[in-house]
């Protein structure tokens, strides 16, 4: 997993550098909103707000314990 802090401005204009190295002629891509978030969407770019010690947090842990939590949540009726 990477973790690297990415703005939605700094994504466009890579693309637009991007494009412009690779010669495309300008109006041949539009950066849009829609065209941002299918980027995202296909590179799976998601959007982490970390608040407090949240950075810190370690994921492969918190992926092991989570089974352990939802096995003892389910010893517990519902009412």
């Amino acid at each position: 997993m990477h973790r690297t802090i990415l703005s939605d401005v700094l994504l466009v204009e890579k693309a637009k550098q991007l494009a412009d190295e690779l010669n495309v002629p300008e109006g041949i891509l539009q950066f849009s909103s829609g065209w941002l978030q299918k980027f995202k969407d296909r590179n799976n770019i998601r959007q982490i707000k970390l608040q407090g010690e949240a950075d810190s947090a370690d994921e492969n842990a918190v992926a092991k314990a989570l089974p352990l939590l939802q096995n003892k949540c389910a010893e517990y009726p519902l009412e």
